[in-house]
């Protein structure tokens, strides 16, 4: 018969002492619920990119012209972003970023659409599909039998999520889809283009509508422009609050966006060039104090730059960002080899609509006359 005594002698208040300390580490440590992460936070910890695939391998940091348009998608008082882009500034890598972070941190669904059938495969291939081992990787589901399986159009994750892809190209390619986020990519492309009297309606119309279910839903739109009279982005940008980036003259300190300039202008890039035409050095020319701002400046600028919306938008919560090749840290979007470009432009009108639209991100327009943007 046990002698209960003995339970008398023994001191328990030690082990009382360290089981309460153990409760009390694991309810402020492994119970806690984890502090929300925005877009920009989440990317960089989630996100590794090869040094295969970038000239800065590692984790992935948005820059300073990225993080804000990152950041309106946790805005509710936004409803589309519309982004007027010109080629080397990320944006592929940036979608892809934002969709991985909608569908695996926000659980949300999510419906990407490239031109045609073609360039949304293209891209899941490219883009998506190789993350399916590490970023998409705790959410990857494994379908049972009757349930239904993935396809390269469409995926349903363990969390909730969902993600279509398609192609613009058809009318119908949008049906029975509902979503929060609707990426629409390079709606310049022909293929966005509506079919007159055979369409139903305006293909971004028709898009903006898969989210009407939803009352945060956001209508992302990204394109180089490419022609004054069929380009979807720049109508879109035109009805949107039209930010810019204004960044600070390292010199004088005023506040200013960068726009391409000519001879003819107080402001604008300037370069030399040696005997041959090519050029050597190339520097942007402060609007205020013609201060000279050098190409090692541009990553402090645009990283501490502010985006300012220069318009008044159709709608409250049409925001519209425009972002050139020359805030690019990318090696070939460097200030002399856009002067470079844009020297052996000259003459070429079909060089010169080129540069227009991939280096200064806008359309061919009255100004423009003799090689010399006036």
């Amino acid at each position: 018969m046990l002698d209960e005594t003995l339970f008398e002698q023994l001191d328990l208040s030690e082990g009382a002492v360290n089981l309460d300390d153990a409760l009390d580490s694991l309810r402020n440590d492994v119970l806690q619920i984890p502090p929300f992460k925005d877009p920009v936070e989440w990317i960089f910890d989630s996100i590794e990119l090869p040094k295969q695939a970038t000239f800065r391998p590692g984790n992935m940091r948005l820059n300073g012209f990225q993080r804000p348009v990152a950041l309106d998608a946790l805005d509710p008082e936004v409803d589309q972003i519309t982004v007027l882009k010109g080629v080397q500034v990320g944006w592929s890598s940036f979608l892809k970023a934002m969709l991985f972070y909608g569908i695996s941190y926000l659980a949300l669904k999510a419906i990407l659409t490239q031109p045609t059938d073609d360039d949304a495969k293209g891209y899941y291939k490219d883009q998506i599909e190789p993350h399916f081992s590490d970023v998409l990787s705790g959410i990857r589901r494994t379908p049972g039998r009757g349930e239904v399986q993935d396809t390269w159009d469409e995926h349903r994750f363990n969390n909730g999520a969902q993600l279509y892809f398609r192609g613009a190209a058809s009318d119908d390619a949008f049906r029975r889809i509902s979503s929060q986020w609707m990426m629409a990519d390079e709606v310049d492309a022909e293929a966005w283009q509506s079919k007159g009297e055979k369409s139903q309606a305006d293909k971004l119309a028709l898009y903006r509508d898969r989210g009407t279910a939803f009352i945060d839903s956001k209508l992302w739109v990204g394109s180089t422009p490419l022609s004054r009279d069929t380009s979807l982005v720049w109508r879109e940008w035109l009805l949107s609050d039209q930010r810019r980036l204004h960044v600070a003259c390292p010199h004088c300190g005023t506040q200013q966006y960068l726009k391409w300039g000519s001879s003819k202008t107080d402001y604008g890039f300037r370069w030399k060039t040696n005997e041959n035409g090519h050029v050597t050095e190339a520097w942007y020319q402060c609007e205020a104090e013609g201060c000279r701002i050098d190409e090692h400046h541009k990553e402090d600028i645009v990283e501490n730059g502010e985006f300012v919306p220069t318009a008044i938008p159709n709608r409250p919560g049409h925001r519209g960002y425009h972002w050139p090749a020359w805030h690019s840290s990318a090696p070939k979007a460097r200030w002399s080899n856009l002067a470079q470009q844009w020297l052996d432009a000259q003459g070429d009108t079909e060089l010169l609509k080129r540069f227009i639209n991939n280096v200064l991100a806008e359309l061919n327009r009255p100004g423009f006359a003799g090689g010399l943007l006036v």
